[in-house]
Parts: C-alpha cells; structure tokens; sequence
C-alpha cells in the first residue's frame, strides 16, 4: 500500500506532460499560423505591383516598396509584393507606345515613375498612361559647371547674373545637354529653349546648336568639365561621390523647369495596390529617403545637407510655366526631324538692278551675300550647299552659271572646303551692268537639278534672291513656268522653293504662283533685317518639310 509521500508526488509527475502538452499545443498553433501566412505571401499566393522606376530614384523608391512589403498589406484577400526595377524612362515609354520590344528591365509596369511627366505627353493616349497626381520627390533643372571654369566666369557676369539665353547662345564653353530623345533632363533643357525662344526660327537656331553639343549622360558630362544642364539632384551625387572635382548649380534668373518624378498608373486594374505605395511614398520614411539622395521635397524643400555639399544656399527656384500635355511631343518630332540634313541650293540674282543700295553703304547684292553668309554659320560641315548665279545669256547663252556644285560644306577641293569656296566666292560676285533678270528660266531650271540630284536624307530646297520681276523675253512666260513646274512636281521627291525678293519693286504675286505649286513661298525683305531673319526661318523649316505652309 503506498505511502503518504508516494501519493503526494503522482499529481506532480502528471503535470510535467501536461504542462509540456499545452507549451506543445501553443508552440505548433503558433506554428500553424506562421506557416499559414507564410504560405499566403508567397509568390503563388501574393498580388505583386510591377514598378518602373527612373534609375536615380529607384533606390528611395524600393526602400518606400520594402516598407510595403515588410507590413504584408492585402489586397483582395492575398498579400502584397511590390517589385521595383530601375528602367530608362525613354525605354519604357517605347514599350508602352509599341516602338520598342520589351526587354527583361522594361517589361510593361503597372506603375511607371519616370523622372518628368513629359515623358507621358510621348506616349499615345491610348496606352492607358494615367498620372495618379503623387509627387514625392522634385530635382530642378540648373546649368552644371565645373568650380575652375565658374571661377573663369565671374568676371563676366554669369556666375552673379547666368540666363539661359546666355548660356544657350553666347556663353563660352557652350551649354550641353544629354540626348532629349533618352534622358529627361536633356528633354526638360529643350522644353525650356522653347519656352524662352522668341519665335520658331530662333528656337531652331538653338536647337541646331545643342545638337552639335549634346553629351551621352549627365554624369558623364560632369566627370569631363563640361558645362551642362543637369538635375540639382546629379550636381549633390557628382560633389558627394568626386569632392576633388566639385560642380556648381547655377539657377538662371529667367527660371527654370523641375523634374517631378511622377507616380504613373499604366493599369488601372493595379489602382488598389498603387494607392498603397503611393502613401509609402508620400510618408516621413521616404521623405527623409529622397532629401539623404540629393532630391528636394515635392514643395520644394531641399536637404539640409545642401548647402555643404552644393557650395550654395538652397535657394527655391522660381518656376517657368507649365508647358502644355502635347509639348513634349512637339519638341521631340522638331528634334528627330533637326537629324535630316539640309540640302540647300542657294541662286543669287546679279542683274544690273541688284547694285541699287537697300540701304546707305549696302546694296542689295551684297545684302543678299551677307545674309547667306550668316545662314552658313547656322549649317554644320555635313550640310550640303550649292551656289549659282543668274542674270540674262550670263554663261554663254545659258542664263545662270555655277560657283560651286552642291555638296558637303566640309568636304575639301584642294587647300579649301567647300564652305570657304562659297564664301570668297559669294564675296566676289559682282552685278552684272547690263543684265536683266531670268528668273522663270532658271527657275525650272534650278527645280529640275535638284530633282534629279534629290536626296532623301536631306530637305532639298532653293533659295532665291531677286530684286525685280522676270525680264527675260526670249524665255518662259510665267503660265509657261507653273505648268512645267507643275509636271516636274514629284511627291516621293519633294523639292522647295523660297523665293526672296529684295526691295520695292518685287513683282511678289508671280513668285508667289511659282513657288506655291512645290509647297514653296515666296516672302519680301525690305531690309538686311528682313533678310536676316528670312534666314533663320529658312533654317526652321527643315522642321515642317516636306509639307511647310
């Protein structure tokens, strides 16, 4: 018969397995549920929200998704991912207009965060491209410079006074901007040659220059000295990564665009889960993110850290206005078509009236002279150019002759280039005493050289300065003209006319009939003002050809 100890002990020696039972029971429930919620964050059982982002943000934007994706947000019953990838925002939004194949970095997001809303004005409306309206970040655009050449420059007014006029047009080193059809910044630095340009022609006339000048990135344009226009958030990276070359950001006074890293819906099946992001990305964590990279706030804050690693005072920049939805793609189609060479086949008159002054000291020859001069300035080496002169039986019988047959203006003929020759040439010419003005004759036949010489790489004009009216007895009469000219027009090679008269006595409703059946013009120029600007225009609209109204 068991003792009295014996019998006190049993209930102790039960307890142990119960008590081990219920820390058993707890332990595998608490397994249960975590291999239930791990089972339902896994990737068969997750909602993922696909994100593009610009390379220079995807690092703040992928903290704001692990954030997401640490808290295991649901979305119709299953837990969120966020995968985050940086991509070119070129890139994706030729997936998304269908100009590029998708590769492994541009599959098609439900979320696009492309450095500068412009980008969404290149993709066609029908690819479903909506803007949430969420900023969280903004960098605006400045003029990059490297601390000697600045030091260089303040003598001259651009570090205390710096214009983008000035910058664009006169200051020396010129301006470089990365390639606008691939980084935004260099798209954002053409929206604001555009804005300050006066006229068409004069924005051109920047355009051609910046094409001369455009570099392959930001960051490569700040390792190489160059002043560029750039991202303040780029000049923080450069002057924090390479102190021992320190940049500076100058904000020109006439204002400036931002970049503002949009958060861009391109499904909008995925509005649930981007909602969620976009108060990720709207919160102190990401705030405290973008500032530590170098970006400004979405007021316009910037990081305290600014003025230390920048050399300046964090100076809000005053804004330029908006431009409109459509302006990006406008400016990228002028750009693209800036690539066509211009073919240009310039034909001075030298009849006796040509001598008669324009203005005091000046004739109108060698107004017309001057003024082709200055247009040359405008033409890279790989233009070509041509140039005749015309009167009445001038060689020979022929009404017009040759200076210099069309070609590039780079290319050599000896000691000489092609632009030299027509130079001194031009200089050269004399008006003729005795001559009168052929201008129907050689007309067509200035029209049928340059059909039959037509390149399509190029647009294929002539320009020609005349005085007077055609006074050619012995030629074509003008009904005779237009309809030859009528029965050369080819559509797949289409050649223009401009047709400048100079002075009062233009006879300008025949040059009008002539150069309307090839889509040409024909303009008055009073002045060498006049002239000069005809130039320009000349030069702008290699952006509309072939179909110039």
């Amino acid at each position: 018969m068991p003792g009295p100890t014996t019998a006190r002990r049993r209930p102790r020696i039960l307890a142990v397995p119960l008590v081990l039972a219920a820390a058993l029971t707890v332990t595998a429930g608490l397994g249960v549920h975590h291999i239930r919620a791990t089972l339902a964050c896994s990737t068969a059982h997750r909602t993922t929200l696909r994100v593009a982002a610009a390379p220079e943000i995807e690092p703040v934007v992928t903290r704001a998704a692990g954030r997401v994706n640490e808290r295991r947000r649901r979305i119709g019953g299953r837990c969120l991912h966020v995968d985050v990838r940086a991509a070119r925002p070129a890139a994706v939004a030729g997936v998304l207009a269908g100009r590029e194949l998708p590769l492994p970095g541009t599959r098609r997001p439900h979320v696009w965060i492309p450095d500068t809303r412009l980008w969404a004005g290149t993709v066609p409306p029908g690819a479903g491209v909506r803007d949430s309206g969420v900023r969280f970040a903004t960098s605006p655009l400045v003029a990059a410079l490297p601390r000697p050449i600045a030091g260089r420059s303040a003598g001259r007014g651009l570090l205390s006074e710096p214009t983008w006029n000035a910058l664009l047009r006169d200051a020396e080193p010129r301006l470089r901007i990365p390639d606008p059809d691939r980084d935004g910044a260099g798209l954002t630095a053409l929206l604001v040659a555009s804005a300050l340009a006066p006229s068409q022609a004069a924005f051109t006339g920047v355009a051609r220059g910046l094409r001369e000048r455009v570099t392959g990135s930001v960051p490569e344009a700040l390792r190489g000295g160059h002043v560029a226009a750039a991202p303040e958030q780029a000049v923080f990276a450069h002057n924090r990564e390479a102190p021992a070359v320190p940049v500076v950001a100058l904000q020109p006074l006439e204002g400036t665009l931002s970049l503002d890293y949009p958060l861009l819906l391109t499904d909008a099946s995925a509005r649930p889960s981007a909602d969620v992001l976009a108060r990720a990305l709207g919160g102190p964590a990401t705030r405290a993110d973008a500032l530590g990279q170098g970006f400004r706030t979405a007021d316009g804050r910037a990081p305290d850290t600014f003025d230390a690693i920048m050399g300046i005072s964090p100076q809000r920049p005053q804004p330029l206005p908006d431009p409109d939805p459509g302006a990006a793609a406008r400016v990228l189609q002028s750009w693209a078509r800036l690539s066509l060479g211009i073919r240009l086949l310039s034909v001075v008159d030298v009849s006796g009236s040509m001598a008669e002054e324009i203005e005091p000291g000046q004739t109108r020859l060698q107004a017309a002279v001057r003024s082709g001069h200055l247009g040359m300035t405008l033409l890279p080496d790989d233009s070509e150019l041509g140039q005749w002169a015309f009167s009445t039986d001038l060689d020979g019988k022929q009404d017009w002759t040759e200076l210099v047959p069309l070609g590039p203006l780079g290319e050599r003929f000896g000691s000489a280039t092609r632009r030299q020759l027509i130079l001194s040439g031009t200089s050269a010419l004399k008006a003729e005493r005795d001559g009168d003005t052929a201008l129907f004759a050689t007309a067509l036949a200035a029209y049928r050289e340059m059909k039959r010489t037509y390149k399509p790489d190029f647009v294929n004009t002539i320009v020609f300065w005349t005085d007077g009216r055609n006074e050619d007895p012995g030629g074509p009469s003008l009904a005779e003209t237009v309809e030859a000219l009528r029965a050369e027009v080819d559509e797949r090679r289409p050649v223009q006319f401009l047709m400048v008269g100079i002075g009062p006595d233009v006879e300008i409703a025949e040059l009008r009939e002539i150069a309307s059946v090839v889509r040409g013009r024909a303009v008055v120029a009073r002045t060498p003002a006049e002239m000069r600007e005809i130039v320009h225009t000349t030069i702008s609209r290699r952006l509309c050809a072939p179909r110039c109204s």
